[in-house]
């Protein structure tokens, strides 16, 4: 599970269009980029390209060729045997708050996982990943040029693998259903929580990726209108403690 979730965050981290001299790791962590004791990967903008034209049958393949079309390339350091790994993750963060905005952080007694954004022009540009746990510390940087929305979409499948991979919880799953979808202009949008639906935090996405509206579930069936949205293309974001979950919806 451990090894998927890395995989994942080097899919959702390398999404994304700064310069090489600009990304987190060239920029504040230098110094693991030539230490010979961590593993260093390193691809480029036509790896994925190469990858984007790939044939494939599910829905995850798509969004990876999507994805893999706009990037620029991936940076990734793995530091193994470590006595204090949630501890630098932390460090880590702390070193690069003032240029990033969080995204999804998952904390637990011995994990914690930050998949932070930088954005231009409504799009983002940079994924940095901060992951400690088990001995291990993973910082990945993504640069490129995507859709917030997509990155919403797999940074929620990223959060519950590392739930289930890294802590125990004795919280049931949450599941979330919207409809109808699409929902014509002016109807209402009904939002459903099968299960403890106190504490979740909806949060609305345009097309853009900005964000058009949030609020804290009351009930656990909402009646949401869309006359505030207008017509298009939106993503939904339920997200409650640790776990998040993503429906995308159409407004015609």
């Amino acid at each position: 599970m451990k090894k998927k979730l890395y995989t994942m965050v080097a899919i959702l981290v390398t999404a994304l269009s700064a310069q090489a001299q600009t990304d987190a790791l060239s920029t504040y962590f230098s110094d693991y980029l030539n230490d010979e004791s961590v593993t260093n990967i390193s691809m480029s903008g036509k790896a994925f390209e190469m990858a984007s034209g790939f044939s494939t049958e599910s829905d995850e393949g798509d969004t990876f060729k999507r994805m893999a079309s706009q990037i620029n390339g991936l940076k990734m350091v793995v530091a193994q045997d470590l006595n204090n790994s949630k501890q630098l993750a932390l460090d880590a963060r702390k070193k690069v708050l003032n240029r990033y905005e969080d995204l999804i952080t998952v904390t637990d007694k011995d994990v914690y996982l930050n998949l932070m954004v930088e954005e231009s022009d409504g799009k983002v540009t940079e994924v940095f990943a901060v992951i400690g746990t088990g001995g291990e510390l993973v910082l990945a940087s993504i640069t490129g040029n995507m859709l917030l929305a997509d990155v919403a979409n797999l940074g929620s499948e990223i959060t519950s693998m590392s739930k289930n991979g890294f802590g125990k919880s004795d919280e049931k799953p949450i599941k979330y259903r919207v409809y109808p979808n699409p929902v014509a202009n002016g109807n209402t949008l009904t939002l459903v929580a099968d299960g403890d639906f106190e504490e979740t935090e909806v949060r609305i996405y345009n097309a853009k990726g900005r964000e058009v509206d949030n609020f804290v579930m009351s009930e656990k069936q909402l009646q949401y209108p869309t006359h505030k949205l207008g017509k298009g293309s939106f993503v939904l974001e339920f997200k409650k403690h640790n776990f998040a979950h993503t429906e995308k919806f159409i407004v015609q």
